[in-house]
């Protein structure tokens, strides 16, 4: 530490700049001399400005970022984690540490009701596609400067500050014997920069003798429109998951009736290798008589799932990717079939039962990465009831091995049922807030898990709305599909 505290300040600064927030904390903790060098407000740009290249903050420029407070950078860092200001009651001073305080951890009472939530900015595009008769899915992509908006055949990339459409996804490989061909679901990786993504789009097709799905891997480039193909491939089912990506991985969920090396209704998940044209098929032993419950999440090398080891318990499932090495098949247009591998067949890092859940709850599953460490995230899990919109939600901490940390950390953080009414598939932020409405009457409201159903904060928001909602990642922002255009609300 000592060598380190000779180098100058410009030098320490420079060091700073390369590493994440959580890591310039902690040193700073060490002495007064480097806590002054660790809020200052230089080294708080260079820190802001690396979580805008990786798609945490949206719409800001670097000259945004200079122009701020050091106070206001810290304030923006804060708000990824705990969303915006108007959502969550104002917090008493903490006489905490300046690293603790970015650390959420659950108190009594932390969310409070406090009228309605305070919208700072709104974006509205009217697409030419857009049908009232028909529905569609619009999701704000990380650095919310893109939109992609699905409606049913088409996948359209809009500018939304611009105002103007960018891209149209096209089929590559289309099957002219199909009856009906719709996109099941897409999801995108926003590569560091900001000025490409990668997509995955899962196309159904339906036959007269059966169905099956094709999934495309695109680069596509923002500021020049062009896509580039990366992977085609297509597979005798039809997903039941929107697929996910994360580098050179990709997950489908689909669900197999009666296949001849599956159980019946049994639920798999196949991760492909898209880069080195490897694929191989994950399956659990159970009969469902209901739709399984298995969720799949990539993340850097790692896969998570969510999965039944009874007829009535799940469990999360943590596989580092080299587990799965003697495992991979290659990709050839020659035949499909490969073999199925059982999932306790596989090594796993982790295996923990998620009791709480039965088979009559309907799950969701999220994955984020937390904007102060790399290799750190925070894994949500939600399971509610149609029939009453009850909601129970468990959200665990993950920290994969890292330059500093050679083991992997794994927490529950809470788990706990809410009250208020859930809207279900809308998105749910880093901060854990969810999109419902207050069961007294019936407002659509924003509110934590860990609030009851009269701790919420009411959001603007008309009831032809709230069917095409959906929540962004990091920054809070509400898109809405309201019959030809799309809104997109921030809030203070």
């Amino acid at each position: 530490m000592m060598q380190f505290q000779g180098l100058s300040e410009d030098n320490i600064r420079s060091i700073f700049s390369f590493c994440d927030i959580s890591t310039v904390l902690a040193v700073g903790m060490a002495n007064k001399y480097l806590h002054r060098l660790s809020v200052d407000k230089l080294v708080w740009v260079d820190l802001v400005d690396n979580l805008r290249r990786r798609g945490f903050i949206d719409l800001l420029s670097l000259s945004d970022i200079r122009s701020k407070s050091q106070e206001e950078l810290v304030g923006l860092v804060k708000a990824l984690l705990t969303g915006p200001a108007s959502w969550n009651a104002a917090p008493a001073k903490s006489k905490l540490p300046f690293l603790a305080r970015f650390r959420s951890k659950r108190t009594s009472q932390p969310w409070q009701a406090h009228g309605q939530a305070e919208i700072s900015t709104e974006y509205i595009l009217h697409p030419s596609s857009m049908d009232p008769s028909r529905m569609a899915e619009v999701k704000l992509l990380p650095g919310g400067k893109y939109i992609l908006i699905r409606i049913r055949e088409t996948l359209e990339c809009w500018s939304m500050q611009g105002k103007k459409l960018i891209w149209v996804y096209e089929n590559s490989s289309p099957d002219s014997s199909a009856t009906t061909t719709y996109i099941i679901g897409f999801s995108a990786e926003v590569l560091d920069g900001g000025d490409e993504a990668n997509i995955i789009v899962c196309e159904g097709l339906t036959f007269n003798a059966g169905a099956k799905s094709v999934v495309h891997i695109l680069n596509l480039n923002f500021h020049t429109g062009i896509s580039t193909t990366l992977f085609t491939n297509s597979y005798p089912f039809v997903c039941h998951q929107e697929p996910k990506i994360c580098g050179n991985i990709a997950c489908l969920v689909w669900i197999a009736d009666n296949p001849s090396s599956l159980p019946k209704r049994c639920c798999t998940c196949i991760l492909i290798d898209w880069q080195s044209m490897l694929h191989l098929q994950l399956a659990d032993d159970l009969w469902h008589a209901r739709e399984p419950p298995t969720l799949a999440y990539p993340i850097r090398d790692h896969v998570i799932l969510f999965a039944p080891i009874s007829s009535e318990a799940l469990k999360i499932h943590l596989f580092n990717i080299t587990a799965f090495s003697r495992h991979w098949r290659p990709i050839t247009d020659a035949s499909q079939s490969f073999p199925v591998v059982n999932i306790s067949e596989v090594q796993s890092i982790i295996s923990e039962p998620v009791t709480q859940f039965r088979d009559t709850w309907k799950p969701e599953f999220c994955v984020f990465e937390s904007p102060l460490e790399k290799g750190t995230y925070r894994i949500c899990v939600y399971g509610w009831r149609p029939s009453s919109s009850v909601l129970l939600a468990c959200s665990y901490h993950l920290s994969l091995p890292n330059g500093t940390r050679d083991a992997i950390f794994w927490r529950q953080r809470y788990s706990q049922t809410a009250n208020f009414k859930y809207f279900g598939r809308v998105g749910i932020p880093y901060s854990g807030h969810i999109l419902g409405c207050f069961r007294s009457n019936n407002h659509p409201g924003i509110f934590h898990p860990q609030a009851d159903s009269s701790q919420g904060i009411e959001v603007p928001q008309s009831d032809s709305r709230r069917a095409f909602s959906h929540t962004s990642t990091y920054s809070g922002a509400m898109i809405y599909r309201e019959r030809d255009a799309v809104v997109v609300t921030y809030f203070k």
